[in-house]
């Protein structure tokens, strides 16, 4: 079989997020230009990877690019803005405009990282295994409308998936959207390793694949991107029917600027780092949104932008740093405040939430040729939101809108305990009354706590609450905190 040359960028390979990695940012925070002090000054060359946070033109990174005579490829065949959804996690090669906030795309790529059938589902870890690949799912993962309901929940055994993101140091595929895939579809994309020419086996992600029945294989090497879709499982392992390499295009490292958001998977100094497979410097110049350097550790979420040097390291003009959502409610707009397509404000559950271009946005509404839109939001509307807060502001990392408002809906609210009443076994997230008892499950990590050592020592603390939502009131099967608390065993 001929080598394949992939239409892509070198960064376009499985490259090593969060989800969200998306995030919510304070609305005065701009994309920086290739000197880190803003907006270029005139339209520049760019490359970007990240997950898609909305359309309307494709929004990535907080920047809105068009899509105008866009070439665009989905897993490796010809397709349109159509073929991409929200939370896809995509490369895209292109212009950057004077203002820093739009641009105009030339070519778009997305590859899933997974697709195939899921063999686990621990919804204590939020976790589901696929193809031997362990998914970590969160608040930043978009979830297919098909998915009922769309979270770990909704997912099952056996259930054909595909999964876009990107990976952790430890190769934790980081979900930005998990869709439902056709029964017969299958992927696997990764760093070929222990490559047995003899034995005609190699392994990607720890999973063991034979190519020994490819006639006319490519020559192969340790450390190649590759790209299965098309294979049998054959016991443990996977027999290859089609296998792609990808010829890395140096043209990425020659764009006047990239944008990347991911994981930092190596780490030895804050001048000598790793975001994905892309290797990373600051300099005294670099700036810090939502953080500082101190935040450089491995698994740190961010998108980093800047311009490659002559040894091809990404050399940073900002970070900004992609926190865990602190925050999610749902209910129905009450209040729009300076609404348009680039942002604004809207009121749910009493509550004034920030919206802007890092907003992940969609709608069970939307179609193909009509995506929702932050103008298109209407008092009344009932929508799922989560985000970070800074100081009074509340900043959206995700909404979606729902398509019928239901009088008891399940869902997935986050925010700090406050209003305890450990004898009634009651508190409030936000401005909503949070009702336990004693079918409630209660967690502290993967390890089940009581009602009383989660009362003891939740005052304050971050926690995650499954149940079900009627107005502001929400009776809560399940309680997480959203990290381990080192409290919780104490005075037992």
């Amino acid at each position: 079989m001929p080598r394949f040359f992939a239409h892509s960028l070198a960064f376009i390979a499985v490259i090593t997020c969060l989800v969200s990695c998306g995030g919510g940012s304070s609305s005065s925070s701009t994309t920086a230009g290739i000197d880190g002090s803003g907006a270029p000054a005139t339209p520049i060359t760019v490359a970007v990877a990240g997950p898609i946070n909305g359309f309307g033109s494709v929004i990535i990174n907080g920047v809105h690019y068009g899509t105008h005579n866009t070439t665009i490829t989905v897993n490796g065949q010809p397709s349109s803005e159509a073929g991409l959804n929200v939370g896809s996690y995509i490369t895209l090669t292109g212009t950057l405009n004077a203002d820093g906030k739009t641009g105009t795309a030339t070519h778009i790529n997305y590859q899933p990282n997974v697709t195939g059938s899921i063999a686990q589902v621990n919804s204590v870890t939020q976790t589901v295994t696929i193809l031997g690949q362990t998914v970590q799912v969160s608040d930043d993962t978009a979830f297919d409308f098909a998915i009922s309901p769309r979270s770990i929940d909704g997912l099952k055994p056996g259930q054909q998936v595909e999964i876009s993101g990107s990976s952790d140091a430890s190769g934790v595929i980081m979900a930005t959207r998990i869709s439902l895939a056709s029964a017969h579809s299958g992927c696997l994309t990764g760093k070929l390793s222990r490559l047995d020419t003899q034995a005609k086996t190699f392994q990607v992600n720890q999973v063991t694949v034979s190519y020994a029945g490819l006639s006319g294989a490519p020559e192969l090497h340790d450390g190649e991107e590759i790209i299965l879709r098309n294979f049998d499982t054959d016991g443990e392992r996977l027999r290859a029917k089609s296998l792609e390499v990808k010829i890395e295009d140096q043209a990425s490292t020659r764009v006047k600027y990239f944008s990347k958001t991911g994981v930092i998977t190596r780490f030895t100094s804050p001048t000598d780092f790793a975001l994905g497979d892309i290797p990373v410097t600051t300099t005294s110049a670099t700036q810090y949104l939502n953080g500082d350097a101190t935040g450089l550790a491995l698994n740190a979420k961010a998108t980093i932008s800047g311009h490659f040097t002559a040894d091809k390291r990404l050399q940073a003009d900002q970070i900004q740093w992609l926190a865990t959502a602190q925050w999610g409610l749902a209910g129905p707009i009450t209040q729009i405040d300076g609404l348009t397509n680039s942002g604004g404000r809207i009121q749910v559950q009493d509550t004034w939430i920030t919206l802007n271009a890092r907003t992940r946005v969609d709608s069970e509404l939307s179609t193909e040729s009509n995506r929702l839109k932050f103008g298109n939001l209407r008092v009344g509307d009932q929508v799922v939101v989560s985000g970070r807060a800074e100081g009074a502001i509340y900043l959206a990392a995700t909404l979606e809108l729902e398509a019928l408002t239901m009088p008891e809906s399940p869902q997935h609210l986050r925010g700090p305990v406050t209003n305890i009443d450990a004898a009634a076994l009651r508190f409030k997230l936000l401005n909503i009354q949070v009702t336990t008892d004693s079918k409630t499950e209660f967690f502290n990590g993967e390890r089940r706590i009581t009602a009383e050592e989660f009362y003891r020592v939740a005052a304050n603390k971050i926690v995650i609450v499954d149940g079900k939502l009627m107005g502001n009131l929400c009776h809560a099967t399940r309680v997480r905190f959203l990290s381990p608390s080192d409290d919780s065993d104490r005075g037992r």
